[in-house]
């Protein structure tokens, strides 16, 4: 089995794959979807450590899935903090 037809994820054999050092256009910003993968499921990646540089499709869909709903999350919290700020200096 060739390694660059494995997912780094699920480890399917699969030829529908991304590389994970490429950038997606996510909310209009480009990311890494090795950044993704850190930010979201604190996994380091490194090229050349061995593992396969792809992910297959479905992968790749709950890793951005994920990373936007972190994002989401992160926005609620700074509107409740500025929100919570505007009412103490009122």
């Amino acid at each position: 089995m060739e390694s660059n037809k494995i997912c780094r994820s699920c480890l399917r054999n699969t030829e529908n794959l991304r590389n994970i050092f490429s950038t997606e256009e996510i909310l209009g910003q480009h990311v890494q979807l090795s950044e993704i993968l850190a930010s979201c499921f604190s996994v380091l990646i490194t090229k050349n450590d061995g593992y396969s540089e792809n992910i297959c499709l479905k992968c790749f869909q709950l890793a951005k899935l994920s990373y936007l709903f972190r994002k989401l999350l992160k926005a609620l919290q700074q509107r409740k903090t500025c929100r919570e700020h505007y009412d103490i200096l009122r």
